[in-house]
């Protein structure tokens, strides 16, 4: 089966740091650097990797989360740090950061509730941008919640 990606040596291969900005191979991640416990004190949990510069990975990595009740809804903006490479479908860009939105999960009539909208950017100026977009569009009321399939999908319009 072909791939779908351009080049897909740059999908899920790299690994970048969230302070120093240094780019690892998965292969050189795993093999090459320091390993701390993911929770200190308990080996069931595994390890988590430590770049040079101290930032443990999947621990440190940035994340922008807004929480909003707009016409009875909570709805979560969330803009993360990815740290492994993505590939835009568009045009095979390297993507680090994404932004999403969800139906908040304790909303019980709203159960089975996902996630519609994503998009994702090559920098953390571009996600903080379309974050800020999102808060307003959602404050505004300028969302809709669709069911497809028995679940019900958040979207922006």
């Amino acid at each position: 089966m072909a791939s779908r990606y351009k080049n897909e040596t740059k999908h899920f291969t790299r690994i970048k740091c969230g302070r120093c900005r240094k780019v690892y191979h998965i292969e050189n991640m795993i093999n090459e650097l320091l390993k701390q416990e993911a929770v200190p004190g308990d080996k069931r949990y595994g390890y988590v990797s430590v770049c040079t510069c101290g930032y443990v990975f999947h621990k440190d990595k940035w994340l922008k989360r807004t929480r909003i009740t707009a016409n009875g809804v909570e709805i979560d903006v969330s803009s993360v740090f990815l740290e492994m490479s993505h590939i835009s479908f568009d045009n095979d860009d390297v993507m680090w950061y994404e932004s999403m939105l969800f139906i908040n999960e304790r909303q019980l009539d709203l159960a089975g509730a996902e996630c519609n909208y994503q998009n994702r950017y090559r920098t953390k100026k571009e996600a903080v941008k379309d974050h800020n977009r999102l808060v307003k569009l959602v404050r505004a009321g300028k969302f809709k919640v669709e069911m497809h399939g028995g679940k019900r999908y958040v979207d922006v319009q």
